[in-house]
């Protein structure tokens, strides 16, 4: 059954980060390695391979980091998981080679159920942007803050 990996988890709350800075600024590897509580090696790792994508943008210099290179409303939580999982099959007749393997796969009645329910995960995830989660995360903050007063 398809899990979403820490990777995954971790890289939607590097989003979730730098859409709460405002557009001209960018976090430094270092900062968002302190905000997250993850080393730098793990974290570079991510980084690098959302950068190759182009769902991140890195700023090179003295000042420089990472930033989003496009609004929060446009980054959606299906681009990221197309990133960083290597497979959102949730069996393996799902795969591109999955018919091939499996014999019986055109006429499997349950193939077609986890097909459906691949693409009802798939149309969720792409249903969710970084910005729908900052505007949860407000909601929470404010609702948080007056509990506690």
């Amino acid at each position: 059954m398809f899990q979403v990996s820490s990777t995954s988890k971790l890289a939607i709350k590097i989003f979730v980060l730098l859409g709460s800075c405002s557009s001209e600024n960018q976090m430094s590897l270092n900062e968002l390695s302190k905000k997250l509580r993850v080393s730098k090696k793990y974290l570079q790792r991510i980084l690098l391979k959302l950068q190759k994508s182009g769902l991140l943008k890195s700023i090179r210099g003295k000042k420089g980091g990472y930033v989003l290179p496009k609004p929060a409303d446009q980054i959606t939580i299906l681009d990221i998981l197309r990133v960083t999982e290597n497979d959102l099959n949730l069996i393996d007749c799902l795969k591109t080679n999955g018919l091939k393997e499996c014999p019986r796969a055109n006429q499997c009645i349950t193939r077609k159920l986890w097909q459906k329910v691949k693409t009802e995960i798939e149309e969720f995830a792409k249903s969710i942007t970084i910005k729908d989660l900052l505007d949860a995360y407000e909601k929470f903050k404010v609702k948080s803050y007056i509990y506690h007063i």
